[in-house]
């Protein structure tokens, strides 16, 4: 059983490589699933800038000195994430404030992204690491999203995907980069 699951994940790379384009994530919806009547369908944000985008971003963070003022600091970057991206339930390519990105090639294994959200299992949280009440461990998932200036570093590195290119991992400044973590604690253990 491993053995064919393995398969099937080189064969889904062979095919986005040969069409220039990285998977969603390594399976479909299940049967009766209706992307058309509003059930959710991830798809990949990979349309990454292939000119440096950092000097015509806007970045409110930088008229606050983080010294002085840390939380207004970092709740300028919060703002800045959640512009646009609320509306379309963090969809990056579908913001109609700023385009954001995702990082390619995690979707294979049992914690590779799942289709409807994209979402990708983190570690467990273990007993009382949450809260004080946490008696169970529970899982988590998460996803992430990076500005047009991270999403044009993911590009390069990318640019060949059967040959990246590590030397190209180097962020400009003003990448932001988010992730957004959800956890399948009960609340009558972490309130």
């Amino acid at each position: 059983m491993k053995r064919s699951y393995l398969g099937c994940v080189i064969i889904l790379a062979a095919i986005s490589v040969k069409a220039g384009v990285f998977p969603d994530c390594s399976y479909s919806p299940p049967p009766g699933w209706n992307s058309a009547a509003g059930d959710p369908v991830f798809v990949l944000s990979q349309d990454y800038p292939t000119t440096d985008p950092s000097l015509s971003l806007e970045q409110p963070w930088k008229a606050i000195d983080f010294h002085q003022q840390p939380a207004a600091y970092m709740q300028a970057v919060i703002d800045y994430c959640y512009q646009g991206n609320v509306e379309v339930e963090f969809r990056g390519q579908d913001n109609a404030t700023r385009k954001w990105y995702h990082a390619p090639w995690l979707h294979p294994g049992t914690n590779g992204r799942e289709f409807a959200h994209g979402l990708t299992g983190e570690r467990l949280s273990r007993a009382r690491e949450l809260a004080a009440t946490q008696s169970s461990t529970f899982h988590n998932f998460a996803v992430g999203l990076y500005n047009a200036a991270g999403g044009y570093a993911i590009g390069r590195v990318w640019a060949d995907p059967n040959h990246p290119d590590a030397s190209k991992a180097v962020f400009p400044e003003g990448t932001v980069a988010f992730k957004l973590l959800f956890t399948m604690a009960a609340k009558d253990q972490v309130p």
